[in-house]
């Protein structure tokens, strides 16, 4: 703790990763500072650190010579420090190296719609109709051709207002769904993961492993045994 607030006084970045918010809040540099955080420790991370201000919707967050990052997404931030000391070319290099896709960039959605319950809710109402019933079917085969006949379109049609909408086509979109579903169901139940790959739509453990890697920078093991970790912190 006390190198920690060394290091800090001496204006040395400090980057915390996963349960490292816990570490840099015991020592005192998270108050009055946000901090990102993974939605499933807000409550505790609440308890412990009332001075501090956490956020689970970003990826990371600078605040103070605080960086913090909920872990999962942890491939962003490195991104983000790669373009900053090394260019765009290199970190468009590395992105591509690792199989990752370059974040899309925001899209604005409609102010009147959105609310804290409804995070998924666009301008479109054939997009929002499309992500109802992609919610009701997280655990289905279905082709995106069957999607887009409910929707009453073609499959290319479907795939634009996607885009143009989200920022992602209707297929990637669908598997972010799925991804989140099966994280969440990793966090909530101790499932295997063969068992969460059929509940959210993927062919079979591997195949889930392989996406769930591409999409937040580590394996469902790697998140479970973080996740023991955190909770083990919170515990003490």
């Amino acid at each position: 703790m006390q190198a920690l607030r060394e290091l800090h006084a001496r204006n040395v970045p400090i980057i915390t990763l996963c349960s490292g918010a816990f570490v840099a809040g015991n020592a005192g540099l998270l108050d009055g500072r946000h901090c990102a955080i993974h939605f499933t420790t807000r409550d505790e991370f609440r308890l412990r650190f009332p001075k501090a201000i956490p956020v689970i919707d970003k990826a990371y967050i600078k605040d103070g010579g605080i960086i913090s990052c909920p872990g999962g997404t942890a491939i962003d931030l490195a991104a983000d420090l790669i373009r900053q000391h090394c260019g765009l070319v290199r970190s468009q290099k590395v992105l591509k190296y690792l199989l990752v896709e370059e974040p899309a960039a925001p899209v604005k959605k409609t102010q009147q719609k959105v609310t804290l319950n409804e995070p998924d809710v666009y301008e479109n109402e054939l997009v929002s109709k499309v992500i109802e019933f992609m919610k009701h079917h997280l655990d289905s085969p279905v082709p995106l051709a069957k999607v887009a006949e409910f929707a009453g379109v073609t499959f290319r049609q479907l795939n634009l207002i996607f885009t143009q909408c989200t920022g992602y086509s209707a297929a990637v979109y669908w598997r972010r769904m799925r991804l989140e579903q099966a994280r969440k169901l990793m966090t909530d139940s101790s499932n295997s993961i063969n068992a969460i790959a059929v509940a959210t739509g993927f062919a079979d453990a591997s195949h889930l492993i392989a996406w769930f890697r591409k999409h937040y920078g580590e394996t469902p093991s790697s998140f479970r045994k973080r996740r023991r970790e955190v909770e083990r912190l919170v515990k003490e």
